[in-house]
């Protein structure tokens, strides 16, 4: 956009939405937008010529007609009967007033719909009106919406002062707006519960603030998530609301900035946790993944066990999918072979809906037990169709590790277009999202395509980088990536490689993530890695 900062992948969405595709409305909302834009907020900025222009000619309109254009603005899909239900008319009153508009260019009336003539007009005729104006309107018409989130952002622009009732709505309509895939939307309206929470009620606005931060930290948005985080930290809560929030600090650090401090996190949460059985889990499940990246398989088995172990009497909603999944991924590492029946129920227990990190869902492990066990069409196949539920639900934070993990799996399949696509996408959402140990992910598996595309220059050069943001993050897997990627282009020794060596996926996994189970499947790897080698050779 050549305004020196990214905007996650929602809120382009919505400049998109809000000036129809034109780009020099979209250059200038994007540069007026300010550093956290509210996704529950009714209207991104408005340009001030655009505002001023539009204004003018609304003036002029009679105020019956500006009282019906305020109602069909505040709306997302208006209709002649909701103005007249909004505005307390007939609906041929309505219909008069909206055709004077309509006659004044600034709505079209398709027989029963009310579309304004271009996206900006709607921002902009809501910025003509009073607050007060605004507020009787939203009340009203909470009164006539039945939809859960629509009538929760009623009430909340509705509000003058704090009243647990509305926050209680505005909660309830956050989590659902989160399990239909919007988490944007979700953080916005959880936001807007701890701003309406009357201010003795102390518990239930830390509960909220920390909800919000989730949300926000699924949908990309990882530093206004630590920070919010941060901040709750520093009020001191006490018990379950500070296991919770150290908890999914650790998560976010182990997608922005540090495995190390993220680990540290964990611990102090586990410590915390008392008897909350499900909590523990989920803490032992990141502890055996933050071993496993660290190179220590061992300390991961002894965490996954323990996940395994507290998750098995709760059932599907304690987490029990996501420790099965870890515990075959780690018993495989260990060289204990797979357990077919063990991930099988993993995915059958396993939860779309549910909200997990993308390194513990079930079908990502899967997808990764797959690849390595070189049944590529159904590793591939199981992570395209992950992929496609992540986008569809605006989870951000997931996608680099997710689309790194595909890219290595159509890489070996010889599918190397493909494989780059998705390099490229993990490498871009990474730089929206922000996160130094996600764009380490993405760099390595990036480097093990182009360097399986013949492509030496740039595999070298994101060998290179993932190795040194590696040792900054302490990410184990990605230093043994960049280091044998490097080592298999260039030689062994000091010897040069070929100028078109390609590069096997056996060759760049650390030492450590070879043990015996990868050996017992030895030919069956060998036998895959020949294909793709064909493939490329046909590439090139």
């Amino acid at each position: 956009m050549r305004l020196g900062r990214s905007f996650p992948r929602p809120t382009l969405l919505r400049i998109e939405q809000a000036t129809a595709g034109n780009p020099f409305f979209a250059l200038e909302i994007a540069r007026s937008l300010p550093e956290a834009v509210d996704p529950g907020s009714p209207f991104l900025p408005v340009p001030e010529d655009l505002a001023q222009l539009v204004q003018t000619r609304v003036a002029g309109l009679p105020a019956p007609t500006r009282k019906a254009l305020l109602a069909a603005a505040a709306v997302p899909s208006p209709t002649v009967d909701l103005v007249a239900g909004a505005v307390e008319r007939t609906r041929s009153q309505a219909l008069v007033a909206l055709e004077r508009a309509a006659n004044a260019g600034i709505v079209r009336l398709d027989r029963f719909a009310v579309r304004f003539s271009h996206p900006l007009f709607v921002a902009a005729v809501y910025a003509c009106a009073s607050p007060a104006d605004r507020r009787r309107l939203h009340a009203r018409l909470a009164q006539l919406t039945g939809e859960l989130e629509e009538r929760a952002r009623h009430l909340a622009l509705a509000a003058e002062t704090p009243d647990e009732a509305i926050a209680a709505v505005l909660a309830e309509a956050a989590e659902h707006a989160r399990r239909r895939g919007a988490p944007d939307t979700a953080a916005s309206l959880a936001d807007q519960a701890r701003l309406l929470t009357p201010p003795d009620q102390t518990e239930h606005a830390l509960r909220r603030t920390i909800q919000a931060a989730e949300y926000q930290f699924h949908g990309g948005r990882l530093r206004q998530a630590r920070q919010v985080l941060e901040a709750v930290l520093e009020q001191a809560p006490v018990g379950s609301l500070r296991t919770q929030t150290l908890r999914l600090l650790g998560e976010i650090l182990f997608h922005q900035s540090s495995f190390r401090e993220a680990t540290g996190l964990f611990e102090e949460a586990l410590e915390l946790a008392g008897n909350d059985c499900e909590v523990r889990a989920m803490i032992e499940m990141h502890l055996a993944f933050a071993a496993n990246a660290a190179g220590d398989v061992a300390g991961a088995g002894v965490h996954a066990r323990r996940a395994l172990e507290l998750a098995e009497p709760l059932g599907a909603e304690g987490g029990l999918a996501e420790a099965l999944a870890v515990s075959v991924m780690v018993d495989y590492m260990l060289g204990r072979g797979l357990d077919e029946a063990k991930i099988e129920r993993a995915l059958e227990l396993e939860d779309p809906d549910r909200q997990v990190t993308a390194e513990i869902r079930p079908s990502l492990i899967a997808g990764f037990l797959m690849l390595y066990e070189g049944r590529l069409a159904r590793s591939v196949g199981i992570l395209g169709r992950l992929r496609e539920r992540i986008l569809e639900r605006g989870q951000e934070s997931d996608l680099p590790f997710l689309l790194s993990t595909l890219a290595w799996a159509q890489c070996w399949q010889g599918s190397l277009q493909a494989a780059a696509a998705r390099c490229e996408e993990s490498l871009e959402c990474a730089e929206r999202v922000g996160g130094a140990p996600l764009r380490c992910w993405s760099l390595g598996f990036s480097a093990v395509a182009a360097a399986y595309a013949g492509e030496r220059d740039r595999a070298t050069a994101r060998a290179e980088e993932c190795r040194e943001l590696a040792g900054r993050v302490g990410l184990h897997i990605g230093i043994g990536v960049g280091e044998r990627v490097k080592q298999r282009l260039h030689g062994d020794g000091g010897r040069p490689a070929h100028p078109r060596r390609t590069v096997g996926i056996r060759e760049v996994l650390p030492a450590c993530h070879q043990g015996s189970s990868r050996r017992h499947h030895h030919r069956r790897l060998e036998r895959d890695r020949i294909s793709a080698y064909r493939d490329v050779r046909q590439h090139q």
